[in-house]
């Protein structure tokens, strides 16, 4: 088939995940991507890429949506180059992903994965258990197996061959093992078979990418997720890597741009974010303001500056994002006064309550200072946050001062120097903001960098992924100074 192979690998991940893909964007692309990889790796001759390929995509009925949607646009792809073995997916895991030795004798190709929630340690999709019972006789006539029953048991559980299952199943039924994820044991004359998924089990579970994209994964997150090693390549030497996602505003508000559709519904622990919060509703109180904290050691434990910021007020530990400077205020409002405090400030947003009815003092603590994990706003909350901060009318004292101390994390905060570049240049004064690091992730837990803030034109909320907060600020500033 001779085909333009960006249309072929688009019309052929809609034809596989269904004409409803259109709405889970992301796991559309992430199997596009791994389709065109797969034809890229072929040989090519001097007419161009031709080839064959059934191993998984077996539906390509030609255009069916690459006149709307096209790969040509994107500016990153799989760097096949680098990848030992073919790329596979499969309908359902039930939990786990296999090594492609299911293919293969060789030990040295692309590990399966947990395909799981690491926050829950539970399957990404549903699960769909199966049974299958077969006669040890008729088992050892349809694999021409020469030994006794036990033997056949072993056969089973040091092997986990997809030619085993097809061998199989071209006698019981296609259907007949649903998957490569089963155990087997010995009941009476019989093997039965106790299952999870649908399918090989190798490489990305389509049903899974779906799920993942509707949490608000993106398509690097989701290959990232099935394919732990893979790496990316450049189309168009951008600037920008594949792991940051963001959402422009303009300065009225308006959402002008997000990375991708579910952005916005993706959950994840504010961190940081969580002491602007806290500290609008310590500004309630003039009292507070001017509050110092001495944050040394061994006060300065729970600070990501091990050895401190030294004596800060409220403005300092705002710029500063100073962990011990928060968890000093939980000593200072009992907590049930706090929820009820937050919750009238966030209905202002809105935003729904996100606190626990009962909490330990410690927990508190880990709340105020932005270290509470399992706490999760949407990406369209923390919109609301930066909507509330980018108002001009009306009148508001208390955000008047954020925004003040919010500059000053460019100046003297968080995001005044960037480790990683040789050279520093001066921060734009228009430029404002809030870094946060937090942990995150699919199957395995992730250091995610997230900024929100913007500056006299637009507002933008950034999540890095593998990264910290200093790095979504940096990736911030690029993308706000190329407007």
């Amino acid at each position: 088939m001779e085909e333009n192979l960006n249309n072929y690998a688009i019309d052929s991940a809609m034809a596989e995940l269904g004409l409803n893909a259109i709405d889970t964007r992301e796991a559309l692309f992430s199997i596009a991507y791994i389709i065109l990889a797969r034809a890229k790796s072929k040989q090519q001759n001097e007419f161009g890429y031709h080839f064959t390929d059934l191993t998984s995509h077996q539906k390509y009925f030609g255009k069916l949506i690459s006149d709307q949607i096209s790969l040509e646009e994107e500016d990153w792809e799989i760097d096949y180059r680098k990848w030992k073995g073919e790329f596979f997916f499969h309908s359902r895991s039930g939990g786990m992903t296999f090594s492609q030795s299911v293919f293969s004798e060789r030990k040295d190709i692309s590990p399966g994965v947990k395909d799981i929630l690491y926050s829950t340690n539970l399957p990404i999709d549903n699960p769909d258990d199966w049974t299958a019972r077969i006669e040890t006789k008729e088992m050892m006539q349809i694999l021409h197996f020469q030994g006794n029953s036990q033997e056949l048991l072993q056969l089973f559980q040091a092997n986990r061959k997809e030619k085993i299952r097809l061998q199989i199943n071209r006698v019981k039924g296609w259907n007949f093992l649903k998957s490569n994820y089963y155990s087997v044991s010995l009941k009476k004359n019989s093997l039965l078979f106790t299952g999870k998924g649908l399918g090989h089990n190798v490489g990305l579970n389509m049903n899974g990418a779906i799920v993942l994209s509707k949490m608000g994964f993106n398509r690097f997150e989701i290959l990232e997720h099935y394919f732990p090693q893979i790496s990316f390549v450049s189309k168009s030497n951008s600037n920008l890597p594949t792991n940051l996602s963001y959402a422009l505003l303009s300065n009225q508000g308006d959402l002008l741009y997000t990375s991708y559709p579910y952005f916005l519904e993706k959950s994840i622990p504010p961190g940081s974010l969580m002491k602007l919060i806290v500290s609008f509703i310590f500004l309630k109180d003039k009292g507070f303001e001017m509050t110092r904290f001495n944050c040394v050691p061994p006060s300065s434990t729970i600070c990501w500056k091990k050895e401190g910021h030294g004596e800060l007020n409220l403005e300092g530990a705002i710029a500063n994002s100073c962990n011990s400077y928060f968890a000093f205020l939980a000593n200072a409002m009992p907590y049930m006064i706090f929820k009820t405090e937050l919750n009238q400030w966030i209905s202002r947003l809105p935003m729904e309550n996100f606190l626990p009815n009962k909490i330990s003092q410690k927990g508190y603590q880990r709340i105020m200072s932005g270290l509470d994990f399992n706490m999760k706003w949407k990406i369209k909350d923390i919109m609301q946050l930066l909507r509330y901060l980018m108002k001009s009318s009306p009148s508001d004292e208390s955000r008047e001062k954020m925004k003040i101390y919010l500059h000053e994390t460019f100046q003297i905060g968080t995001a005044s120097k960037f480790p990683f570049l040789l050279a520093q240049e001066k921060n734009p004064k228009s430029l404002w903001g809030k870094t946060s690091t937090i942990v995150y992730g699919s199957n395995e837990p992730l250091s995610y960098g997230i900024f929100m803030g913007g500056d006299d034109r637009y507002g933008i909320i950034l999540l890095y992924r593998k990264g910290n907060g200093n790095k979504a600020a940096y990736y911030a500033k690029k993308i706000l100074e190329s407007k």
